[in-house]
């Protein structure tokens, strides 16, 4: 109950920053517009450090002129050395946030919430994997460049609520599908 109203609250807020910009207009556009593929890393803080990661992400069209949504796949992976054995960790991640777009000049920073579905592993080289899917409502922001007409660079960062001891960092090449895309 607690993570649906930190959703709730966020789309919201989304809407209500969307309102005081002057978007009071719900015009939704909803299709595929762009797409990307992206790299980075997750940040863990508890040890694991930088864990490599990669994904793939869709711009879904827009719920008004400065509101977008888009969603995504993602999976990162590491290991680590505790009490002499190695242990594996990886996560798949399925989302979809709804995101403010602030259009400036050039660039477009952006603030946006959403909702994923998080498939944690852990294998320790010897004893029993462990394994769970959650539920897991996420914030970020980031800012996206335009580099050509048919291409963008963003770069993102991510944070789930249920965990502010991570956080993932990427960097994505956009390919436009169209002439009206959502980062123009």
């Amino acid at each position: 109950m607690r993570k649906a109203m930190v959703i709730i609250i966020g789309f919201v807020f989304i809407f209500a920053m969307a309102q005081e910009e002057g978007e009071m207009e719900f015009k939704p556009e909803i299709g595929l517009n762009a797409v990307a593929g992206k790299v980075g890393g997750l940040y863990v803080v508890d040890g694991y450090g930088i864990n490599p990661g990669f994904g793939l992400w869709a711009d879904l069209g827009k719920l008004s002129q400065n509101i977008g949504l888009d969603g995504g796949v993602e999976y990162w992976f590491n290991s680590k050395e505790e009490a002499s054995q190695t242990t594996k960790l990886s996560n798949l991640a399925i989302y979809l946030t709804v995101r403010l777009d602030f259009p400036i000049e050039k660039y477009t920073p952006f603030i946006g919430v959403g909702l994923g579905v998080d498939m944690y592993s852990k294998v320790p080289e010897f004893g029993a994997e462990e394994k769970r899917t959650n539920l897991e409502p996420h914030i970020d922001m980031g800012t996206r460049y335009p580099i050509h007409p048919k291409m963008d660079l963003e770069g993102r960062i991510k944070a789930n609520f249920s965990d502010w001891t991570s956080y993932a960092l990427y960097v994505s090449a956009i390919f436009k599908l169209d002439e009206t895309s959502a980062s123009e």
